[in-house]
Order: C-alpha cells, then sequence, then structure tokens
C-alpha cells in the first residue's frame, strides 16, 4: 500500500532497486507491477549460478514471478549467461551495464593491494583460507576449524561491507 501511494504520487517510468530480494524491495516490485512500472534490480555483490538469489532457478509460472524484477541490471557477461539460462523461457531479463565503482575503486585499492600481497608474503608459503563473512555471526565451527587448523592455514576472514562491526 504504501509503495502504491508513492508510485501514484511520483509517477515514475521505472523502479530501480539494489538487492531485489528483501521484503522491501518486493513491496517496491509487486506495486509498480501492478502499475506498469519496469523494475530493475541493480547488481550490488557476486552472482552467478551458485547465488540463491541469481542463479539457476528451474520452475517459473507462465508471466514469470511478480516478485522478481524485470529486469537485472548486471556487471558482466559472467553473470549474464547465468541469469539468462534461467530467465531466457520468462519475461525476466538481464542487461550488462558494468560495475559503476570498478574502475574508481581498482585505482583506489592497487597500491593497498601491492602492500598488502607484499605482508602476505612476509608470513611464508603456507595455504589460505577465506572465509567471508555475511549478515550473521559465523557458526561455532569456523572457529573450531580455525583454532583445528591454525598451525596448517593461514586464515583471512572478510566482513560484509555492510557489517564491519560483526
Amino acid at each position: 500500500r504504501t509503495f502504491g501511494l508513492l508510485l501514484r504520487l511520483v509517477r515514475p517510468r521505472k523502479a530501480f532497486i539494489i538487492c531485489y530480494y528483501s521484503r522491501l524491495a518486493m513491496g517496491l516490485i509487486l506495486a509498480a507491477r501492478k502499475r506498469h512500472i519496469l523494475s530493475a534490480d541493480y547488481q550490488h555483490g557476486v552472482q552467478g549460478k551458485l547465488h540463491y538469489a541469481y542463479g539457476s532457478w528451474a520452475r517459473f509460472p507462465p508471466g514469470g514471478y511478480e516478485l522478481l524484477p524485470d529486469v537485472f541490471l548486471i556487471w558482466s557477461l559472467a553473470e549474464k549467461l547465468a541469469i539468462d539460462q534461467w530467465a531466457s523461457p520468462t519475461p525476466h531479463r538481464s542487461i550488462v551495464v558494468g560495475n559503476l565503482l570498478t574502475e574508481h575503486v581498482q585505482n583506489r585499492l592497487t597500491s593497498h593491494a601491492r602492500n598488502y600481497r607484499d605482508s602476505l608474503r612476509s608470513l611464508g608459503d603456507k595455504p589460505w583460507v577465506l572465509y567471508s563473512l555475511q549478515n550473521f555471526v559465523p557458526p561455532d565451527w569456523i572457529w573450531q576449524a580455525i583454532r583445528d587448523s591454525s598451525a596448517e592455514v593461514n586464515w583471512l576472514i572478510r566482513l560484509h561491507p555492510q557489517y564491519p562491526n560483526l
């Protein structure tokens, strides 16, 4: 109801969403669909056929799902191929628009990456395990794995950008 009222007042031709699989985003998608407003999800992180929200969908109703956006705006051909595998027989589609921040971030991080690489090299030849945090506290087994293997491997824990305090 809230998004319906907002869309009726603003009368946009398109609704852009980041992370379509939240309740709020799905509410906006549904309200847009009811008003024949195109909805587009802009890629916000790694996607592909193994991502639960963007890959390997198998069954669709004839008109697609009303809570999926009409268009997925994605970074590269790799994501397009993964989405197009399941989306091609549906009204949902993908368009490669590129990563709008990639060049900026790459330029900024190049010197940081060199310094980081040099510091990692100084730690020896042990294998590395990268554990990427999501939006929840890591399960107990990960801490046990770190304790059990600390002499054999180096561990890196990547914080989720939205949850730096986690």
